[in-house]
């Protein structure tokens, strides 16, 4: 079936490197946008993390955030845990 786009065909890749080094990387390069990102990495850079996810987005892609809930510790107002 053509739907008469161009379909970018690529290989996933994985990064293992610290992502305050390869994000900007990426942006640099013009890799962005991407379809799907996973990010797992420690919590308090969580929402850094998001926000780099964000700009190597676009409409339509899929960001999935590991361990987001928590076991549900997410939704205990009282908690103090930093990580949560």
């Amino acid at each position: 079936m053509d739907s008469g786009r161009r379909l970018r065909h690529e290989a996933a890749r994985a990064f293992g490197s610290g992502a305050a080094d390869t994000l900007p990387r990426l942006l640099a390069e013009g890799s962005a946008p991407f379809d799907l990102i996973f990010i797992d990495a420690d919590k308090q850079s969580m929402p850094e993390y998001f926000d780099w996810a964000l700009r190597l987005s676009r409409r339509g892609t899929l960001i999935i955030v590991d361990n987001v809930v928590r076991d549900g510790a997410i939704l205990d107002a009282t908690g103090g845990d930093a990580s949560v």
